[in-house]
């Protein structure tokens, strides 16, 4: 009895699929894409929405909706950190203007606070490179503003990013590149003598490319 179950579980697992069992799983597959495919666009879309709300709200609204309180006691803690005091004094002489908020939701808000006007300095600093560059684009700029953490304002910004001048590069714009050179080869010639004749050859370098560029 088994054999013949075996044989015939065999047989029916090796026979050709027919054509509506195939339309079938390709149905029920396509289906299982398609749901997928309409979660991620979900997923994407309540992500976008939700960083597009952050990017909307104040600072206090950030940090209140973080520490589950009222907008109206993170914006108290501001204001007394701004008139210079400390969160140890505000934590404990100030308990009527927080609404009792504990020494280490005063020092969350603190910090949080610094983050997020080093990254308001950090995007307008970022805006005015990139403008200057007459590269910034309305969605460019939507997505700087967008932007909720200083990693995600970088990565937009580094393909604007300018490069760093370095010593060899302002020795090369001055003419000593063929100096370094006589010098790394060793030659007969006298490095003091070409040395004298770099602003010379500099000058005529300097024409040349000029007369190029009009």
């Amino acid at each position: 009895m088994e054999c013949n179950l075996c044989a015939l579980f065999y047989i029916d697992l090796h026979r050709p699929e027919r054509s509506d069992e195939r339309s079938s799983r390709n149905a029920v597959e396509g289906l299982s894409f398609d749901l997928q495919l309409s979660t991620l666009n979900l997923t994407i879309k309540e992500t976008l929405f939700y960083y597009d709300k952050i990017a909307s709200m104040t600072h206090a609204e950030q940090i209140a909706s973080q520490l589950n309180v009222k907008p109206s006691q993170v914006t108290a803690v501001i204001n007394l950190i701004d008139e210079g005091n400390t969160v140890p004094f505000i934590a404990r002489y100030r308990k009527e203007m927080t609404g009792s908020l504990d020494d280490e939701q005063i020092r969350i808000i603190a910090d949080e606070l610094l983050r997020l006007r080093g990254l308001d300095e950090r995007r307008v600093s970022i805006l005015a490179s990139i403008e200057e560059q007459g590269k910034l684009t309305d969605e460019l700029r939507e997505s700087i503003n967008a932007a909720v953490t200083m990693t995600a304002l970088e990565d937009l910004y580094a393909p604007y990013k300018k490069k760093r001048r370095t010593r060899a590069m302002v020795a090369r714009e001055k003419g000593l590149e063929p100096l370094a050179d006589l010098i790394l080869k060793q030659d007969s010639g006298s490095p003091r003598k070409f040395a004298k004749e770099i602003p010379q050859r500099s000058s005529c370098e300097h024409r040349r490319s000029s007369a190029r560029r009009t």
